[in-house]
């Protein structure tokens, strides 16, 4: 009986390994829309699990998504899906079953980011659908990959085109479902007549943005970007504009002249740079989130308004404590270069690159140990002695574990040689004085090492700074 532990062929390992098999099979299925079905999907998948010896309700884990469309939901949104590539990443699923790839993805840079998963963890992937058979090969699946975005983007496209020549609901109308027709509502008739007529006349930034913003608040829009889209759409004038095209739309009874609607994205056009600065300007965040002074809490972010006051941060229990975004950056820029200005090479040097060496030294150390661990293991799967009793699943799941610990081990190494690099890049600005021509995209890359917090008072700011020890002596202003 012993011997079977380490016999493949013996009835009792063969059966604990099929058990293992029938365990790690997982079915993805996902329908895209409550007009579709997935009875076919799941009779081709079943077709092959049953001709395979297994039993479709006891042997596979089943992974269904039913009306989730893969071009509008990322997968993070998409809970089976999730939940098969954990089960993927924890060595359960050794088997996955799809009817198509586009089952799984519909975008190529999620679909490749499943494939790295799947040829990782070297998945046996099953294709029942009339298709290519998965290729195992990351450029073959790259192509793959780009060939069902184009088809995704090519549906996406068509049902986009009928959404917007037959909305279910347009903002302004009646669907007059039984004439077929699309009537004027009388309730926004004037109102939006009004504000295309006024848009066409507007002779500065400043009076489109106060139009913008007026249509806005009386008509309870979303957002002023929401009123420049209704600016912008030839619904209104009873058309459709294809690359400066008009095609007339008889089932439209229009709110404005063909006329008035082209002189008003002639406005737009004009003005399209400004409103797009202005609405990155009304987004805008700092490169370091702030706290309050008073509190210590994180501060609020306020999106600005277009036309009036630019972004900002507030504390919600202490509504003194405020700044504009621009003014923060500012000040964040300023104090990195007197910081960059303070820094001793030598400190850098001697401190910090070598305690890192030493640190990732130690960590490869403890990887090596872990090879040899992992290859002691292989020994003692495909072992012939006796005297060792381990159960082979055990020694699979040893084996896993090992593996985890061993990506977590290289992970950490990564990032210390990511720091590394950093902090040579710090080295080499301070020993060639490019302080100030450092870039402000530039600067963000060193604020993580280099601010602990920024505490926003009434009336100050106070940086609170990481390293004091790599600075010149003397240097406390922002400690």
């Amino acid at each position: 009986m012993e011997g079977d532990l380490f016999n493949v062929y013996s009835p009792t390992v063969y059966d604990q390994i099929m058990e293992e098999v029938k365990k790690s099979i997982g079915v993805y299925l996902r329908v895209s829309g409550s007009s579709q079905s997935i009875k076919l999907q799941e009779e081709k998948a079943k077709n092959w699990v049953e001709e395979n010896g297994y039993s479709w309700s006891e042997d596979i884990e089943h992974f269904n998504e039913n009306v989730l469309s893969a071009n509008q939901i990322a997968i993070e949104n998409r809970p089976e899906l999730i939940r098969l590539l954990k089960s993927i990443e924890s060595g359960q699923i050794k088997v996955l079953i799809i009817f198509a790839r586009d089952r799984l993805a519909r975008n190529y840079y999620e679909y490749m980011e499943i494939v790295t998963l799947i040829l990782k963890y070297k998945v046996k992937v099953i294709i029942v659908g009339d298709t290519a058979p998965f290729s195992y090969n990351f450029l073959t699946e790259g192509v793959y990959g780009i060939q069902i975005q184009q088809d995704g983007t090519n549906i996406a496209s068509r049902i986009k085109t009928v959404q917007n020549l037959y909305p279910d609901q347009k903002f302004g109308f009646i669907n007059d479902k039984v004439n077929r027709k699309y009537q004027i509502n009388e309730k926004y008739h004037y109102g939006i007549l009004t504000f295309f007529q006024e848009v066409s006349k507007a002779d500065t930034f400043e009076k489109l943005s106060t139009l913008l913003t007026e249509f806005k608040s009386k008509y309870k829009r979303k957002s002023v970007e929401e009123c420049w889209k209704l600016l912008r759409t030839a619904f209104y004038a009873g058309y459709d504009s294809k690359g400066g095209n008009y095609f007339h739309l008889t089932y439209i009874v229009p709110i404005v002249s063909l006329e008035l609607f082209k002189k008003v994205q002639d406005v737009l056009d004009y003005y399209e740079t400004d409103f797009i600065k202005a609405i990155r300007m009304s987004e805008q965040e700092a490169f370091f989130h702030p706290t309050c002074g008073t509190c210590g809490g994180k501060m609020a972010h306020r999106k600005g308004k277009i036309g009036s006051l630019p972004a900002s941060y507030y504390c919600k229990s202490h509504k003194s404590n405020y700044i504009l975004v621009q003014e923060l950056n500012a000040e964040i820029i300023e104090t990195m270069l007197k910081i960059f200005n303070n820094l001793s090479r030598e400190k850098i040097n001697k401190l910090a690159i070598f305690s890192t060496n030493k640190a990732i030294r130690s960590l490869k150390e403890k990887k090596d140990q872990l090879n040899e661990m992992m290859r002691r293991g292989r020994t003692d799967f495909f072992s012939r002695n006796k005297s060792f009793q381990r159960n082979p699943v055990e020694l699979v799941n040893r084996r896993n574990e090992l593996l985890q610990e061993q990506e977590f081990l290289q992970r950490q190494i990564d990032d210390l040689n990511y720091t590394k690099r950093v902090l040579v890049d710090i080295e080499k600005i301070i020993k060639q004085k490019l302080f100030y021509k450092i870039k402000t995209d530039e600067i963000y890359i060193y604020l993580s090492f280099f601010l602990e917090d920024i505490r926003i008072n009434k009336n100050s700011i106070d940086f609170k700074v990481y390293f004091t020890e790599f600075l010149e002596e003397g240097f406390n202003e922002y400690e």
